[in-house]
């Protein structure tokens, strides 16, 4: 399918604080077959509509004109729409998407892999919070009769469809949690070293979660980062994604993601959001911010009215974590 672009900026469009707006999170569903108590479902309320791949694809068409080149597959979990094969096929088919992503918490990897592959997609990000299936039940929320039917068997099978299929990378996401699953991080680094994926560790956010858990589990990954530090054989800073520490060590690579009052990482966030009924987040932190997209324009294709009202979303960014960076 050949999309045409839409007419606009080549280059990226910045935010009052000089930030460049490269990468669109956009929620195909909020729908989700599992109950993690720490999930902040992208800051939104469940919704009955979600949008459709045609409302899908102009938005992200859209989102390309004013510079954006890489598009991340969010929900709920977006494995649950019948037709996320063309979804992503959509999004991957406008010629200045330059990569198309998804998160995903893998149940339903295994038999789409090689189909999501072939419609474009390029990485995965797998939620696996434990590999002990006793506490993967407890943090997931996963019913008890449901453990014969070996969900985390499932994600991991997932996983290694995603890596058969090409994916690349394949990132293992595990939210870390005091006196939960934090003794598993040395587990976890050789189960993804085994695996040929990089692990993700990342620190619990205080958004959409009962302040007694947050305040129960919370891990501060400052100590984390110095022991990585300190067994790595090199360190890499993605500066394309917020300032986050790649850490070489014990044959494998390991991402540490500690966004909690961390003004560096707002100071070099490049995100916007789009929501599953089609409002445009301009931070996930933030309340009462978001623009949404009329479904009129998106049953017209109005380009220019939804470029507007990206370009007002940009207005409206602003780092809930503030750094002497920002702004300089």
């Amino acid at each position: 399918m050949d999309v045409p672009r839409v007419i606009g900026e080549e280059r990226p469009i910045h935010d009052r604080f000089h930030r460049p707006i490269l990468c669109l999170r956009i929620s195909v569903t909020n729908e989700c077959n599992l109950r993690c108590f720490y999930c902040h479902g992208e800051g939104q309320e469940p919704q009955k509509r979600r949008l459709t791949i045609d409302e899908i694809e102009l938005i992200c068409r859209v989102a390309s004109g004013i510079g954006i080149r890489r598009v991340k597959i969010t929900g709920g979990e977006p494995l649950l729409r019948h037709d996320i094969e063309k979804v992503v096929s959509a999004i991957s088919s406008i010629r200045a998407i330059e990569e198309t992503s998804m998160t995903t918490n893998g149940i339903l990897m295994a038999p789409r892999a090689a189909d999501l592959a072939r419609a474009g997609l390029r990485r995965a990000n797998i939620s696996l919070p434990s590999i002990n299936p006793r506490v993967y039940r407890k943090i997931t929320g996963t019913p008890q009769h449901k453990a014969r039917s070996k969900v985390m068997s499932k994600v991991i099978e997932g996983i290694d469809a995603a890596l058969a299929a090409g994916l690349s990378p394949v990132k293992i996401n595990m939210v870390v949690l005091k006196g939960l699953n934090d003794d598993e991080i040395p587990p976890m680094i050789e189960f993804s070293r085994e695996k040929g994926a990089v692990l993700q560790l990342i620190e619990l956010q205080n958004l959409g979660i009962d302040r007694n858990l947050y305040h129960r589990y919370h891990n501060d990954l400052r100590s984390l980062e110095k022991w990585l530090a300190e067994q790595a054989s090199r360190i890499e800073t993605r500066r394309l994604s917020q300032n986050r520490k790649k850490y070489v060590a014990f044959g494998t690579q390991i991402e540490v993601v500690r966004p909690m009052e961390n003004g560096s990482f707002c100071a070099a966030c490049t995100k916007i959001r789009v929501s599953a009924d089609g409002a445009i987040r301009p931070c996930l932190m933030r309340a009462g911010n978001s623009v949404p997209i009329p479904r009129e324009a998106l049953a017209t294709q109005n380009e220019s009215l939804i470029r507007q009202l990206f370009e007002e979303a940009i207005k409206r960014r602003e780092p809930f974590f503030v750094s002497p960076k920002i702004g300089a």
